[in-house]
């Protein structure tokens, strides 16, 4: 694995060939060393000042770390934190049983506080702002041995730690229905292995911190963006994010992707979940459209998630929030949610994939007046992706609906409609939609467009027709979804 830190050579000051093509040269380098991590680059920062400046900032600006690495990330970053911009902090979970009940204690939770202490222990040192720290906890089976540290080869990597594509997608069968169902199988056994297999992915529980009172954590300033991506399996509880966050005095984005598994603690979302009064930027996706996540007899969160809003008001600017709760229950009591800087809102309602055009017109009107409480409204987005799985050879069909509004400028906005089913939006609701930039002789316009069921097949594939796309899912996400 490539080393973040450079030899101990003195680089040479010479130059025998023009800089613009030591430039393009370094530029093959790079390129060939994001694609082959067997390529240490480190070797070329001996070439001379300017390679080691270069290549330096390079290797610092995205940093993979774990538990064992975290003395060697605090020795090769100093006198180089400023060229860090990214930095994944691994956190590897055991296999099986992981109580020990003679001790009373839990190895992995044990692991992960001490990892988030260390860490931070580090990171309260550093000045600065504008890091990306990502958080990401590896099941067992996820897991893969580090490479052996050597002089010039360490096992703390460069860059966020690649997966394979084909083992992701190994990994994600988990969630579709066993085999065994559609022959001749019995229900019970196979829900029972089914449901062994994902929880072997993503643990018996959310994750937490040792202990029935939080740790301590060191306060950082340095960091500005926290990231949870659903590449990562396992869940952490709504508690330990918690104090993560309030370690974080200059948190302005907050963006979280979790599988979520309908285990009653859920519900704690919809109570506990506590954004710094910093944060301006905040996404939460939360997975449930598997058919693992659909079983019968999986636990269901409360529908009403009124309860999550009063939490996240303060300076918030951009909102994005997916399939954690229906839209309606927002659109139709405005719940008073004083989003005066708001600029961006996506949210999710099933509601819009509702036979009948009465019951999709009644909460677009409802979230037009919600709008226009919101000055600084740029773009509104609600969305639904829903699919319905049948027996082989069938497979599965999917529906999709988004409506969004665009404040283009000062006097022009417009509305699009996109469904893989027909739907007639009403002269009320163009109207009140109309009505949202309030000056005289506004300009206005409607767009319908049908989508082609048979190329909605994940929800991925609606990637192009979202405005705010960016707001909902990480980019390299939308790739695995």
């Amino acid at each position: 694995m490539t080393s973040a830190t450079t030899i101990t050579m003195q680089p040479t000051t010479s130059r025998s060939i023009p800089f613009e093509l030591q430039l393009d040269i370094l530029g093959y380098l790079f390129t060939l060393g994001r694609e082959n991590t067997s390529v240490n680059l480190s070797n070329f920062a001996a070439v001379s000042k300017s390679w080691q400046f270069i290549v330096e900032r390079e290797l610092f600006r995205s940093l993979t770390v774990n538990l064992k690495n975290l003395k060697e990330f605090t020795s090769y970053s100093k006198g180089r934190t400023h060229l860090v911009k990214h930095i994944l902090l691994e956190i590897f979970l055991c296999k099986g049983k992981t109580f020990d009940a003679e001790n009373s204690f839990d190895f992995n939770e044990t692991c992960f506080t001490k990892a988030i202490q260390s860490f931070f222990n580090v990171l309260s040192q550093w000045d600065g702002h504008g890091i990306t720290f990502e958080l990401g906890l590896v099941s067992p089976i996820q897991a893969r041995p580090a490479s052996a540290a050597t002089p010039q080869n360490h096992s703390m990597s460069v860059s966020p730690r690649k997966r394979s594509p084909d083992l992701l997608k190994k990994h994600m069968r988990v969630f579709e229905l066993p085999d065994d169902i559609f022959f001749g199988g019995r229900w019970e056994d196979s829900e029972s292995a089914w449901h062994s297999n994902a929880t072997e992915l993503l643990g018996l529980k959310p994750l937490k911190f040792q202990g029935r009172v939080p740790p301590l954590i060191p306060k950082v300033r340095c960091i500005s963006k926290l990231l949870v991506r659903r590449r990562y399996f396992p869940n952490m509880a709504p508690s330990s994010l918690n104090v993560i966050m309030g370690a974080l005095t200059c948190l302005e984005y907050v963006h979280v992707e979790r599988w979520c598994f309908t285990d009653p603690g859920d519900m704690y979302y919809n109570y506990d979940f506590v954004l710094p009064p910093s944060t301006k930027d905040f996404s939460f996706y939360n997975e449930k459209d598997t058919p693992y996540h659909r079983r019968p007899t999986a636990v269901r969160m409360g529908a009403d998630g009124a309860n999550l809003l009063p939490v996240f008001r303060g300076n918030l600017e951009n909102l994005a929030i997916s399939f954690v709760f229906d839209a309606m229950y927002i659109f139709f009591s405005r719940h008073n949610i004083g989003y005066k800087i708001l600029k961006t809102l996506a949210l999710t309602s099933s509601r819009l994939l509702l036979n009948g055009h009465d019951w999709r017109n009644e909460m677009l009107c409802h979230a037009a007046e919600m709008a226009k409480e919101m000055p600084k409204l740029e773009i509104l987005e609600c969305w639904y992706y829903q699919t319905s799985y049948q027996r082989p050879p069938q497979g599965k069909s999917s529906r999709v609906a988004i409506f969004t509004y665009r404040r283009i400028d000062r006097r022009t906005s417009c509305i699009s409609w996109k469904s893989t089913s027909s739907f007639k939006m009403s002269e009320k609701t163009q109207t009140l939609w109309k009505e949202v930039v309030d000056v005289e002789d506004a300009n206005f316009s409607v767009e319908h467009l049908t989508l082609d069921p048979n190329l909605m097949t994940s929800v991925g594939a609606i990637h192009d027709h979202l405005a705010l796309k960016d707001r909902i899912l990480h980019g390299t996400t939308w790739a695995q979804v």
